[in-house]
This record gives structure tokens, sequence and C-alpha cells, in this order.
């Protein structure tokens, strides 16, 4: 800025002070407190301060939040810039990354690498891996996950999934490339430290066909299967307008089909659904099905997969959440050994908090375990709560289960069954449903969702079905027998069919009813009747409270019922703060609906 401000300092005589020979108080800029506080030595920070800042920052503390505690406990005015710069820039080679993985218990590492010594992958695994894969190895899940490390090496995780459904991390992976060589040695790897390969009855992986391949050569016993969730997203990708030929409406066709054959029950099922694909006209669609699909039907049709211990996953969920865990945990492109220490943080999280459910296996007891019949009781005391509650669900079908009887004339009778997957379940049995939002409008192949509905409560005005809406907005203004009339016998609703005005509700104007959807069913004079009658009802002042028929006003809150649609205050309705939900029935429509 070249400032002409100045103190120019020399020593006394004597050596014990400083004079002053000039000095120069004129700025070329302003002075202001604000100006003095973001100068760069009035920035920085010492001391335990400055330790305070890196532990923070190792605990990936939100840098803006950090910023305010600074400025609050010691006045300095530090930038984003500033506390970016206090991290500690680690490369972390290769070497350094081994010893910290055979520093963890009983930590083994094998590397691989080509002839030219370049880097092909990287296997580890520690003690309570080992131990864990030994005794859980009847299935095994095998995904990647990226973008972890500044190398962008792929990170192959597996997985195993123990008696209590609980997800096991039983081996890491790092590649240098996904091609067959590199894969099939990590396999080897995989299987040298854990004897218990063998005992493998079923492998998870996603459609990737060079690791598919591999996984079928190196574990021969064991029968793999594809998530039914990248079976879905395979198809979507892959059975497109530009790639088939076909419109969009007859993509929707096909992928419906292939979505109900993922689904099959049996195999029986299977085939008449791929009868009626290959009925269809669609020929790009029947080449790539058959090529693709059709000869590895055991590997993703739902029925068919139960031939294998996958103790019903149907999904790589498991590891997907995992993966989605380590992202949240790992930083982006870190170097490989903050990596290796982040994996190593949260590999310790899942594990204590799957000890901690653990414990409470033992630590909690039914309140009363007479609610158990005797067979019942009996599997309690030897399975994991987890496991007991799919039991006890097979054992509530055991009467609907079929018999089988021979007379003595030679003639055998069969009980019809109403239970076909009783003998076809094998433990440890499934987990709750995950998987993607529920809010999601499309499936994983891309049909639209169906919701299911609440049998359980009345159904809003919303997601009437058109017909009941419009019977629903007819009841206020006519009588039921015209009603069926107009709604079954083609009969046009006339003006002398129309309630009084005092006794149409107000409702009838709310926007959310559109009263000119049931226009359709009035004769021309019946609809200008009722049109008369609607301008002066919305005319009308102020709506009442159907509980106490008090004027609603703004001083007070009030709430709507999505069923009926009429209005309360809402400490008519016996609350103080409006609900969170999205929807809000009231207690008459709720009692309505539980006595019909």
């Amino acid at each position: 800025m070249n400032c002409p401000a100045l103190i120019k300092l020399r020593p006394s005589a004597d050596g014990t002070k400083l004079v002053v020979t000039e000095m120069s108080e004129e700025h070329n800029h302003e002075v202001n407190k604000k100006s003095f506080e973001h100068l760069p030595t009035q920035r920085r920070v010492e001391g335990e301060t400055k330790e305070d800042v890196k532990r923070m920052l190792e605990m990936k503390a939100n840098k803006k939040l950090i910023q305010q505690h600074i400025l609050h406990s010691t006045g300095k005015s530090m930038t984003l810039k500033d506390i970016h710069n206090m991290v500690e820039r680690k490369d972390g080679n290769l070497t350094e990354l081994i010893e910290d993985m055979k520093s963890q218990p009983g930590g083994k590492v094998e590397l691989y690498v080509d002839e030219e010594k370049n880097f092909k992958g990287l296997f580890y695994q520690d003690e309570e891996m080992r131990w864990i894969f030994d005794a859980f190895p009847e299935i095994l899940l095998i995904d990647a996950t990226y973008k972890l490390n500044n190398l962008r090496l792929p990170l192959y995780v597996m997985l195993a999934v123990d008696g209590n459904g609980e997800s096991e991390i039983v081996g890491l992976m790092l590649l240098a490339d996904e091609q067959a060589d590199t894969i099939r040695k990590m396999i080897r790897l995989f299987k040298k430290h854990n004897a218990a390969w063998e005992k493998i009855n079923c492998v998870m992986a996603d459609k990737d066909m060079t690791e598919r391949k591999v996984i079928k050569e190196e574990i021969q016993q064991a029968g793999l299967l594809i998530c039914l969730f990248h079976t879905m997203r395979s198809f979507k990708r892959e059975i497109t307008t530009e790639k088939m030929g076909i419109s969009v409406d007859e993509r929707l066709q096909v992928l419906e089909i292939i979505q109900s054959m993922a689904y099959a029950p049996t195999e029986e099922v299977y085939q008449d659904l791929y009868a009626q694909l290959m009925d269809t006209r669609f020929s790009a669609v029947k080449v790539y099905f058959i090529e693709n699909w059709h000869s590895i039907r055991d590997e993703w049709v739902e029925g068919n997969k139960k031939k294998f211990s996958n103790f019903l996953n149907s999904t790589n969920n498991h590891l997907e959440s995992i993966n989605q865990k380590l992202k949240s945990v790992i930083t982006k492109h870190s170097c490989l050994l903050d990596f290796h220490r982040d994996l190593q943080h949260c590999i310790a999280s899942l594990r204590q908090e799957r000890d901690h459910r653990a414990a409470m296996i033992f630590q909690k007891r039914p309140v009363d375990l007479n609610e158990f019949e005797s067979n019942e009781r009996l599997f309690y005391e030897q399975c994991t709560p987890y496991a007991f509650s799919q039991v006890r669900k097979q054992l509530s079908l055991v009467p609907k289960v079929g018999k089988f009887t021979e007379q003595p004339c030679g003639v055998h009778t069969v009980t019809t069954s109403t239970v076909d997957v009783v003998k076809e379940v094998k433990l440890p049995p499934k987990m709750k449903v995950r998987g993607r939002p529920k809010g999601a409008d499309m499936t994983a192949i891309g049909l639209p969702k169906r919701r299911k509905l609440n049998s359980k409560r009345p159904t809003l005005f919303i997601n009437k079905s058109p017909t009941d809406k419009a019977e629903f907005i007819l009841g206020m203004v006519t009588s039921q027998k015209v009603i069926s009339k107009a709604l079954s016998d083609d009969y046009l609703i006339e003006a002398c069919d129309i309630f009084q005005l005092e006794k149409i509700p107000k409702k009838i104007v709310d926007e959310i009813v559109n009263v000119y959807r049931v226009k359709k069913y009035f004769s021309t004079d019946g609809w200008n009747t009722m049109s008369h009658l609607l301008e002066k009802i919305a005319n009308e002042v102020g709506w009442h409270c159907k509980t106490c028929l008090r004027e609603l006003n703004e001083k007070q809150e009030q709430i709507g019922c999505d069923v009926c649609l009429e209005w309360f205050h809402l400490t008519c309705t016996g609350k103080s703060v409006p609900p969170k939900t999205k929807s809000w029935i009231c207690r008459s429509c709720c009692r309505d609906y539980e006595n019909t």
C-alpha cells in the first residue's frame, strides 16, 4: 500500500532503552478497528486455541461453526481460508497405509503387484472379520464403492449376515482396476485366509459380467444371485425407447411384464409371463432379454432364488446401507492413510452399535412369557429375537399347511394348502423391508409406484376415485336416490332435485372440491340453478366450526379434516398444537369408518 506511516527506533547509548528517531502518523488509507482486526497478525491463533481448532478439524466439525466459536471465545476474526489452511497436509503413501493396517488387532494385509511392480490390489482383513466369517459363512454380499480416496481406487466391501440379521464386514479390497485377473487374485487371497469359504452357499452381487464370471469360477459351490434392485435398474437403463425402437407406452408395457417376472413366485408363473413377453411384437426387446436374462433366471427371479440359501435376502440393501455409512465418515478423495483411519473409525462405530444391540438381547425379556404357546416358547429359548420373530410367523401358518394321508384302499388324500412357502424358508430369515424413500414416485425399474392404501383409516378426499369424489360432492346438494340414478342410469339432475340453499354446506365451495367436476351430471337448468346457489354460498361471510358451530376467525387456530372437509377450532378437537402430519382426520370420520 506504500503507506507513509512509520516509526524508527535505535538503541540508547547505554543499550537499555529504545529511542524513537523518526515517526509519521500520516496514513494513506482509512484507519479503524475493523481493518485492524483483519490484519494477518491479528487473525492468527496460537497455543491452546490452535490445538483446539485442529482437534475440531480432525473430527470434521463444520468450519463455519468453528469460525464463530473462535470469534466469540477469542475475538479473532479468522476467515474460512485461515481455518482450512490449519489442516495438516498428508500424502499417506502405501507403506504407511500397510503399516497402519497391520497395527490393527490380527490385521492381515496382502499386496498384489504386476511384473513391473505396479500396484494392482490390496486385501485387508482383521481378526474379528475372520471370526465373523468363520461363524456365518453361508451368504456373502459383494459390492464396490467409489471416490473415497485420492487415487480413485474402488473399495470392494465383502459382507456377511449373522443370525440376528446384522450386517458384518468380513473383508475389504482396494483395486487399481476391475479386470478379471485382479478380481480373481483378490478372491483367492480371501480364500487363502478364510478356510470357511467352502461353506459359502450363496453370493449376491450386481450384474457386472467380469466380476460374476470370476466368482462363478472361484466359488463354484455357491449360487450366484443378482440384487433385485440392481436387476430393476439394469432393465430401466437398457430397455429405452432409443435402444429398443419402441414408444413410451410400449416401453412401460414391457417393463411391467418384466417386473412381474422378477417377482414371480414360481417357475410356472415365470414361464407364463415369459410367453406373454414373447407374444409381443417388440423383437429388439425379445432378443436382448433372451441373450442376457432368460438363461440366468435362477439368479434374478425371486421364486427361483429360493433354491439357494439366501436367507430370504433379495437385495444388497445390507451392503448399500454400509456403503452410505462409510461415505458419511470418510472424506472424499482423502489420502490413503486418512482414508484407512476414517474407515477404521466407521467400522469401530458399526461394531459398537452391533454389540450394544446384541447385549440388549440378553438384558431384555418379554414382560409376559405366558403369551407364547408351548412350542413357541421352545423356539424363543433357542433363537435370537430376530430369528424367533420370523419363526413365530411361520408357526402361525401351520394350521393352513396341507396334510397328506393314505387311506386303506390306497387312495391318497391331500388337504389343500394356502401356504406354499413354508418348506422353502431357511434361517436366518428375512430382513425388514428397506430401500428407497417412501416418497419416491417410481419403482427401481421405472414404473409408477403403486401406493398401498392404509386399511386402518378412511380414504382422504384427494385420494378418492373420480366416481367416489362425484358421489361425495353430489351428496351435498341432492338425495341419495337421485345420486344413484345419476351415477348409474345416465339421469340428469334437474333444478327440482337440488336442496334448498340452507341445506347445502359451505364446504362445497372449498377449492379442493372443484364442484365443476360434477357438471356433467346436471341438466342445463339444473346446472344454472346450481351455479346461482354456488355464487350465493361463496358470498356468505365466514366458515363455522363443525363442533361448536361458532364462526371461525384468525384469532383462533383452526384445522380441516381431509376426509369430510369440515373445519374445526383446534381447541374443539382436543389438541393444543397442530399435528405434524400432512393430513388430519377428525374423530367423527374415524368413528364412522370403524363402524362400517
